[in-house]
């Protein structure tokens, strides 16, 4: 087992983590379980990479910031054949790690470990995050992509290396979490979910509430066009396209109003307007295809 613990200064929690697993055995059933602990420094300037050494940890230093980057480096190294990853700011449990493990164990490929189904502790989520951010992008998610997983922004997650080497992920920033579950979702992976505690953090969180969030939201956008564009545009274009048909041969009268030249502009408009929605999606998927490494073209 490879636990991986992205670290941008966090000296006054790295260390503790570390120590967490180091103290705690792996599964009632499978005790001679190898650990390996990983925590990939992601530029600090305090002492987290000298605490997490001396707590035991193999430190690896990854220069380009980004919380996606700085997972994507643990796990590309970890030689584990399950990997276990969580933040090491204190807010997650790793006494927690069996749940995860078990999970694997059993042939789940993805474990997400659930906050909004276990426990949050008083101030540990800001307000806006628990009850409006949150919420909003996991309906979003569930809406765009038809998965049921209840907390897809969660940090705490448990995958196999089997898994994680098919998904082939490339996000560098916090849109890293939503990425992985899209992926694992269209890959036919089995997917589960465990309750878990989240802690209020220790030292200064890196989080940019409206930034990250943007982020999430624009990798569901690019990855959701038939839904989000083509679909409302071709409906859009149609109802335009129609009222267009309807007033070709002149003002028509119903239920005691003329509609005429006015009504056939604002149809044109209609048509016009998604003509340009319905490209807009199909350049999202073309850009998805090209860039984000997309393979299925249905939109």
């Amino acid at each position: 087992v490879s636990i991986i613990i992205p670290c941008l200064n966090e000296e006054g929690a790295i260390g503790r983590c570390v120590a967490q697993i180091f103290n705690f055995q792996f599964s009632i059933f499978n005790k001679k379980i190898k650990k390996e602990i990983i925590v990939v420094d992601n530029g600090s300037t305090d002492r987290s990479a000298e605490r997490a050494k001396k707590a035991g940890a193999k430190v690896i230093f990854e220069p380009r910031k980004g919380y996606g980057r700085a997972l994507l480096s643990g796990l590309n190294r970890a030689t584990g054949d399950y990997l276990i990853f969580a933040d090491g700011d204190g807010s997650y449990d790793f006494r927690e790690t069996n749940y995860f493990f078990d999970k694997l164990l059993n042939g789940y490929d993805l474990v997400i470990g659930s906050r909004l189904n276990g426990k949050i502790e008083k101030n540990a989520m800001p307000f806006l995050h628990r009850y409006f951010g949150t919420p909003i992008i996991n309906f979003l998610f569930r809406i765009f992509f038809k998965q049921k997983v209840s907390d897809i922004n969660s940090g705490f997650r448990g995958i196999t290396k089997k898994a994680f080497d098919k998904l082939r992920l490339y996000s560098t920033g916090m849109e890293f979490a939503s990425e992985m579950l899209y992926k694992a979702c269209k890959s036919g992976l089995r997917i589960t979910e465990v309750p878990v505690t989240y802690h209020r953090r220790i030292g200064q969180s890196k989080l940019s509430s409206f930034r990250d969030a943007w982020r999430h939201l624009k990798f569901m956008l690019l990855f959701s066009p038939g839904f989000l564009f083509v679909l409302p545009g071709g409906i859009l274009g149609g109802l335009g396209g129609l009222g267009v048909l309807w007033l070709l041969p002149g003002k028509q009268f119903i239920m005691g109003r003329y509609f005429d030249i006015h009504t056939m502009i604002v149809s044109a408009f209609m048509v016009l307007l998604g003509f340009q929605i319905v490209f807009l999606g199909l350049f999202a998927k073309v850009f998805a295809v090209n860039f984000l490494e997309e393979k299925d073209i249905k939109t």
